[in-house]
């Protein structure tokens, strides 16, 4: 299988930490960037999968599991399996029980991905087997291909105003202002799917805090 990969993916798995030539950009948000990448097949079965396993491994904490149930359904039946088996790594594994409320998604038919022979002989990738995709075993990538948290906490400012703010609306917003050209608080709805109450209030705060505030700049 083919890991054709665009300079947009490597850019956002730069954003996560992850040790990839590409520049970061931080103007999508964390889930919306996985989900992106879920619905691409050619992400399954290598090691980008044990990439993912290793952002989640460090900064599982930080995701927000409301907007990954709301997106799933955007998600091409494969797609939907692999977050069904991350999100089991995740609670089972890491002890993350949020991620439970991520239901259990099965293909109706298996897809092998190596042949049955070669994974009865290395051992396959338990919680995609589990969910209908038959792979061998894509171990989590080694230590060194991660930076630190502290160093997402500091660079990506999704992950740094949900630590400011908790897992909220309000982080995501702030965050969403910071890195895109957003000049309405109906455009802000659309891009964190939120109420436009909910938008208002927060584009005019962000605002009040520009004004009062001068080293509060965009990123």
């Amino acid at each position: 299988m083919t890991t054709n990969f665009s300079k947009a993916d490597y850019s956002f798995l730069s954003s996560l930490g992850l040790t990839f030539d590409e520049t970061p950009t931080y103007n999508i948000g964390p889930e919306a960037g996985l989900i992106r990448l879920l619905n691409r097949e050619e992400f399954i079965g290598n090691y980008m999968y044990g990439m993912l396993k290793l952002f989640l491994k460090h900064n599982h904490e930080y995701l927000r599991i409301d907007i990954l149930t709301k997106l799933e359904k955007k998600l091409t039946p494969m797609g939907r399996a692999t977050l069904s088996a991350l999100s089991a790594y995740c609670s089972k594994d890491l002890k993350d029980k949020r991620f439970k409320k991520i239901k259990k998604h099965n293909l109706h038919e298996p897809i092998f991905l190596n042949s049955q022979e070669y994974v009865d002989s290395v051992g396959s990738e338990p919680y995609l087997a589990d969910r209908g995709i038959v792979v061998r075993t894509i171990p989590t990538q080694d230590e060194k291909k991660i930076r630190s948290s502290k160093w997402l906490l500091k660079n990506n400012v999704w992950f740094k105003n949900r630590l400011l703010f908790g897992l909220g609306v309000r982080a995501d917003a702030f965050s969403a202002l910071q890195t895109n050209q957003i000049k309405t608080y109906y455009e802000l709805s659309k891009v964190i799917d939120s109420s436009l109450f909910s938008a208002r209030e927060n584009f005019m705060d962000f605002m009040k805090i520009k004004e009062i505030d001068s080293t509060f700049i965009v990123v």
